[in-house]
């Protein structure tokens, strides 16, 4: 996965796994429609900036992360954070904060190449040579997917709306967890929201279960972690188990600062 400088800097160019294309950018169109962004309006004409602050960059190993900024996008910073859990999944964190008391349109757009729609509420794509799907967390966002027209071959455009009124310093968050499974990654994940900016991953990959917290910013939420771990760790255990799962979760350390990421138990 990789970002492009250019205007809406902060948009995905490309992303490309498993032997297909997953998202991509049409470069001879300037529009927010053929971009994987966040589009931002208060309805007002804005200058676009040249580049991006580069707020984090981490590498844990396994766990990469990185944060950049795009300041005063009509009326808004707008940060975007992508983690990866290398070969399985990103974490796409987008932020909006108003620079100024506003009306805001936001439109997340996910532009993908490959035959893709809503399956039981996550966007599943299926490209044919690589047997495999990317999907996308359910959303609190109201989703619309739709298909445009880009050069010689159709192309399937999810979108995620909200409108807010944000007064200076206030800002809505978006999260979306993007990953590839097929016949080599026989991978399976959820995503569930923490709070504005703390996401849990759960799921399951050839060598085990999976489930993390991953978070950008902001105070830790011990308590409403812990929790959420004993939730999502219930599905489908025994009781037994499910004591274990608790303390596991209740030994769980908390390290970081701009950038978290904790997991639960090796997958």
């Amino acid at each position: 996965m990789r970002r492009v400088k250019a205007m809406q800097n902060n948009m995905i160019a490309r992303f490309t796994d498993l032997g297909a294309i997953w998202l991509y950018t049409n470069v001879r169109d300037n529009s927010g429609w053929v971009r994987s962004l966040m589009s931002i309006s208060n309805g007002r004409n804005y200058v676009p900036r040249t580049g991006c602050t580069l707020e984090a960059l981490v590498n844990l190993g396994e766990v990469t992360a990185a944060a950049s900024r795009e300041h005063d996008v009509a009326g808004c910073d707008w940060t975007r954070t992508i983690v990866h859990w290398r070969g399985h999944y990103f974490v796409v964190f987008d932020r909006m904060e108003a620079t100024g008391d506003d009306e805001f349109a936001f439109v997340c757009r996910w532009r993908c190449p490959q035959l893709a729609g809503l399956q039981n509420g996550v966007w599943t794509a299926t490209a044919p040579t690589a047997a495999g799907s990317a999907s996308r967390t359910r959303s609190p966002w109201p989703r619309q997917p739709s298909t445009g027209k880009a050069t010689a071959r159709a192309t399937y455009v999810l979108q995620q709306y909200k409108q807010a009124r944000l007064s200076k310093g206030q800002a809505e968050t978006c999260q979306n967890l993007l990953f590839v499974a097929g016949g080599q990654r026989p991978d399976e994940f959820e995503a569930r929201r923490l709070n504005a900016d703390a996401i849990l991953v759960k799921g399951k990959t050839k060598d085990g279960e999976h489930l993390a917290l991953h978070r950008r910013r902001g105070p830790d939420s011990a308590d409403g972690f812990r929790d959420r771990c004993r939730a999502l760790r219930r599905d489908g255990k025994s009781a037994a188990s499910r004591g274990r799962d608790d303390a596991q979760s209740d030994r769980q350390g908390v390290h970081g600062r701009d950038i978290l990421v904790r997991e639960a138990g090796k997958p």
